[in-house]
């Protein structure tokens, strides 16, 4: 049985809190229809159950933002 680790840096956490990630989280919570799933290192972003985004911490402190193709709408 694996385990999986569901927690964010000290550095990740305080970008989300206190910097560059604040924009994302305030645009989540007033959003009822989207949700923000914290994984290890990497948070998801997702619209109805669905993934709209996957953002990762970069090794120089950067941060990557992949979003998925949204079909059917």
């Amino acid at each position: 049985m694996s385990t999986t680790s569901r927690e964010l840096s000290q550095s990740f956490r305080a970008d989300l809190m206190n910097g560059l990630l604040t924009p994302v989280l305030h645009l989540v919570r007033a959003d009822h229809t989207l949700s923000l799933n914290i994984r290890n290192e990497y948070m998801n972003i997702c619209y109805r159950g669905g993934n709209l985004a996957k953002i990762s911490r970069e090794n120089g402190g950067g941060y990557t933002f992949e979003f998925d193709q949204i079909t059917g709408m």
